[in-house]
């Protein structure tokens, strides 16, 4: 695994659907990536979004947490992480097919820590 893609989100399952669907979508073969969606409370159908890109997104995980709050997601991401480079996506974002390819391509030097 060589990227672990974040998602923090509560209650903006149509929001998240258009960036999972953007995901599929990446240049970067899904077995070099992992995505890891953080529910933080959500009590709209965000849970069964996941479930649904589960068959097309190879190593999606979803993590349920009732706590509020984008850095409480973003550290269960942290924790479950199977990368060192941690790739932190609002749930709102719709990414061009070669996002995850150039940040991969930016740790190639070894003098960058952070994108």
């Amino acid at each position: 695994m060589k990227l672990s893609v974040i998602i923090p989100t509560k209650n903006r399952a149509v929001l998240l659907g258009k960036a999972l669907e953007s995901i599929i979508n990446q240049s970067l073969n899904q077995n070099e990536f992992e995505v890891i969606v953080v529910d933080n409370g959500s009590t709209d159908n965000t849970k069964e979004i996941v479930k649904d890109f589960n068959i097309r997104i190879e190593n999606l995980r979803y993590f349920y947490d009732a706590t509020p709050g984008l850095h409480v997601g973003r550290h269960i991401g942290m924790k479950e992480a199977k990368s060192d480079i941690l790739v932190y996506l609002d749930d709102d974002v719709e990414l061009f097919s070669d996002h995850l390819q150039n940040v991969l391509i930016s740790f190639e030097d070894q003098t960058v820590v952070l994108v």
